[in-house]
């Protein structure tokens, strides 16, 4: 899982504008007459294509201190040199990433490396100090890869859907079906982070645990010191006492995990990441227009309002919805529907969405306009969505 994530935060944006480049190609050919037009289909195979060579094999260098390879575990000595020096490695670091799961501030190290990275920092500075959840990379592949399959689909089925409503039964049906699983792991993902919440709220360094004590130290040198002895030795050099650790860890660390956990993670950034084959899907459309310029242009328009407006705040919805919905049900049925319900929630936003850019905004003789008039009216929305409604906790 954290190559996964790895391969998340650093292949993601190249991919990104990789799949752009390349659906833009495909409009190319298309209007240049090498290819057929058919409507979204070279746009997303073009997009879908670019995106997961890039994901998958770009590379990118970078110079990073990785505890577990970093420091020697066969040989105590060094392993204890290594801990008591991590102090200077903290501090020389320019930037942390963490990679944060359910079990993460119940063990000593980890808390123990976070509180010092903060430590070593000037009370005013800025902490350059990235969370990223572990199961958030594969979130975001699986969810990538069920959107891009959803509209796969759906593009397959647009022959048959001359009429509206059926339009938005498919959408609705296909939606729910693609992405019940995804709502699910967010609606868990919440329950862990408001678990983390309670664990630090009563945090002791006497209940945390550490792989040493855990093993029954199983394989140490005689005279060799327990990690956890050589721990709580460094976190009374650095902070005075075991009780002023434990009550920084329970206001400063805290604090910063809620935060970095809630709209650091969800950020605008990343549903537009996660929108990309809704990108390649609207831009596919562009070519059914060649007769007309002036309708050419007004659907460029709406693929702008749709996807750097109405698809990020339908996943916003979603992920607000996943947090208040958080509770497990007692009944599996009952906790799935729920899920489903969020998923629907997504979907039936979308469908007014589209409706009334449909039947409200659009008009045979003024759609320049109409896509205009369209996006300064959700702009405004999305920007009151992001401000005014953080993602609770």
């Amino acid at each position: 899982m954290k190559y996964v994530n790895v391969l998340f935060l650093n292949n993601v944006v190249p991919a990104c504008v990789v799949s752009i480049l390349s659906a833009c190609v495909a409009i190319g050919l298309v209007l240049g007459g090498f290819l057929p037009n058919s409507d979204s289909r070279w746009c997303m195979w073009f997009g879908a294509t670019g995106y997961l060579f890039t994901f998958i094999v770009w590379h990118c260098r970078k110079l990073v201190f990785l505890d577990i390879s970093c420091i020697k575990q066969a040989d105590s000595i060094q392993k204890t040199d290594a801990i008591i020096s991590m102090g200077a490695f903290l501090k020389n670091s320019k930037s942390m990433l963490v990679f944060w799961d359910s079990t993460y501030v119940t063990r000593l190290w980890c808390v123990f490396e976070l509180s010092g990275f903060l430590h070593s920092r000037k009370p005013n500075s800025t902490t350059e100090l990235a969370v990223c959840p572990l199961p958030l990379g594969v979130a975001f592949v699986l969810g990538h890869v069920s959107l891009t399959l959803f509209l796969f689909v759906l593009m397959t089925l647009e022959d048959a859907m001359d009429d509206a409503w059926v339009h938005i039964l498919v959408v609705l049906v296909l939606g729910i079906c693609c992405f019940t699983a995804l709502a699910a792991a967010c609606r868990e993902y919440f329950r862990n982070v408001q678990e983390m919440q309670r664990q630090l709220t009563s945090f002791t360094c006497a209940q945390a645990k550490s792989q040493c004590c855990q093993k029954g130290h199983e394989g140490a040198r005689a005279g060799s010191l327990c990690d956890r002895e050589i721990i709580l030795h460094c976190i009374i050099a650095w902070f005075g006492s075991v009780e002023e650790f434990e009550l920084r860890v329970r206001n400063e660390v805290k604090t910063l995990l809620s935060q970095q956990l809630a709209d650091n993670v969800f950020t605008y950034r990343l549903f537009l990441q996660l929108g990309s084959p809704f990108f390649w899907y609207r831009l596919g459309l562009v070519p059914s227009h060649r007769e007309d310029y002036r309708k050419m242009i007004a659907e460029l328009a709406y693929v702008f309002v749709y996807c750097f407006v109405v698809y990020p705040m339908m996943f916003k919805l979603c992920v607000l919805a996943c947090a208040k919905l958080r509770t497990r049900c007692c009944s599996l049925y009952v906790d799935v529907l729920l899920s489903s319900a969020v998923v629907g929630l997504g979907a039936v936003f979308y469908v007014i969405c589209w409706l009334v850019n449909i039947y409200v905004f659009q008009s045979p003789a003024r759609e320049w306009d109409a896509s205009i008039v369209s996006l300064c009216m959700w702009a405004p929305i999305a920007v009151a969505l992001w401000r005014c409604f953080p993602v609770p906790l």
